[in-house]
């Protein structure tokens, strides 16, 4: 072969006289091993519709009670406790995933900084320790899958907050886009709606999603397959594949701006009514959620983001709960965590953890209810829901109770329990990665990772 022919330089020309560069071959002189990575799929979900990732947060444990929560499995039907906690989502029990036995590893190595609420809301989404500061050593996963999925979109990542305490601390940081670098969550409502909606017009009558007639007449590659052709014939059978990857890989690129149009917006893409007031004070609790939730479907169902996250209070949560009961609205949620271990402190501890059970039913249901091609926003959606501890009492960072609520788009199956005991959450977070067309093996600190989680199929 001749390589004068060739260089490393070589470039394919457009439409518009537009140039496509090529990837590192090995024919024109490269190193093996310094090309760079070929692209990640970018999230495409069923219908052409994108994929979207929800981070729905609850403080303090939601398992206080272990026989009140795990459900159990009878064939392919999952038995939820009844009286337990995840009992208010039996409506959705075939859309969900409950996961259990993961550990908090990364938050259990030389525990120099910060304490056990700290730890756990930080190594919920990084997997990593709390350095010096208190905060994340690390990205959280949202934030990864934001970077591969979100550039498109109006907002790369949209972070909802509910009541949750003005501090530095990390007890009320779980959203990192690094090292050290927290995105506290936006808890005013009014505010919220101003950013997201305030200039926002709906694509009028929605869309079906991009058709690929659409999406090829917007292809760069069409002008280029003469060039391609020629020089593939002048080239290594391997570099023939790097090079078949990397125009797949362009395509796909083209294919997600063309997604990234207010076209990918279904037909149930509308403005939400403002929010009025000032959400402020404990007993406005349940609305500010209920506000912050109808904005945050909303935004995922407009196409504004497919990134986004929900956290209630913070961890060591000051909230009352008085709407739950009389016993629950007398002290703050934390504070009822540690009142012995009486029947009446788990009682009351189960009340309020399917209260937040409810919230995220609410949450599921509202996209369901928002059509979106063939199906709704929801099939193509996963919401991970999570906590800083498995139980409030003791501080437990083993057993953690974790659950998926929807399939990513049919990454994986739904309706199922999944057994991780003794596993490093940072399993999952590989997990949540792959979904997204991630070709990740490790997330977060590699001592605590021992690959995607098993079992559930991603």
């Amino acid at each position: 072969m001749n390589r004068n022919h060739l260089s490393r330089r070589s470039l394919l020309r457009g439409a518009g006289g537009a140039l496509l560069a090529l990837p590192f071959l090995e024919s024109l002189g490269c190193v093996p091993g310094s090309e760079p990575q070929a692209a990640a799929s970018l999230g495409q979900g069923l219908g052409g519709f994108p994929k979207r990732l929800i981070v729905f947060f609850t403080p303090d444990g939601p398992a206080p009670v272990p026989g009140l929560w795990a459900p159990t499995m009878s064939g392919s039907t999952m038995n939820l406790p009844a009286g337990g906690v995840l009992e208010p989502l039996a409506a959705h029990k075939q859309s969900l995933t409950v996961i259990t036995g993961l550990k908090y590893l990364s938050g259990l190595g030389p525990q120099a900084y910060g304490g056990p609420h700290n730890w756990g809301e930080v190594c919920f989404l990084t997997g990593t320790q709390c350095g010096p500061n208190n905060f994340a050593t690390g990205p959280s996963v949202d934030q990864v899958i934001a970077g591969a999925i979100g550039s498109g979109t109006r907002f790369k990542s949209l972070e909802f907050g509910v009541q949750i305490e003005a501090s530095g601390v990390a007890k009320n940081k779980m959203i990192y886009a690094g090292a050290a670098q927290p995105l506290p969550a936006a808890i005013d409502p009014v505010q919220m709606y101003a950013r997201i909606f305030g200039g926002f017009t709906p694509p009028t009558g929605g869309s079906t999603g991009p058709s690929p007639a659409d999406l090829d007449r917007k292809s760069v590659l069409d002008f280029v397959q003469s060039d391609f052709g020629a020089l593939r014939t002048r080239v290594s059978q391997a570099d023939q594949q790097k090079l078949d990857a990397h125009l797949q890989s362009v395509r796909d690129l083209e294919q997600h701006i063309a997604a990234s149009t207010s076209t990918s917006a279904g037909s149930g893409c509308v403005k939400p009514a403002a929010p009025t007031g000032a959400f402020v004070g404990n007993d406005l609790y349940p609305a500010a959620g209920k506000a912050q939730m109808d904005m945050l479907a909303m935004a995922i169902a407009c196409d504004l983001t497919r990134v986004a996250s929900i956290q209630w209070s913070n961890s060591i949560s000051p909230i009352r709960h008085t709407w739950v009961s009389a016993a629950a609205g007398s002290k703050a949620h934390h504070d009822w965590t540690h009142s012995g271990q009486t029947a009446q402190q788990m009682d009351v501890e189960v009340q309020i953890n399917r209260w937040y059970a409810s919230q995220l039913g609410y949450l599921i249901a509202k996209l369901k209810a928002i059509p979106e091609g063939a199906g709704s926003v929801f099939d193509n959606t996963v919401i991970l829901w999570g906590s800083e501890v498995g139980r409030g009492a003791g501080h437990s960072m083993t057993e953690l109770p974790m659950v998926l609520a929807g399939s990513a788009g049919g990454a994986f199956t739904t309706g199922r329990v999944v057994s991780a005991t003794d596993t490093p959450n940072n399993n999952l977070l590989v997990s949540l990665c792959r979904m997204f067309g991630l070709a990740k093996t490790t997330f977060g600190n590699p001592a605590y990772c021992t690959g995607p989680l098993a079992g559930l199929g991603v």
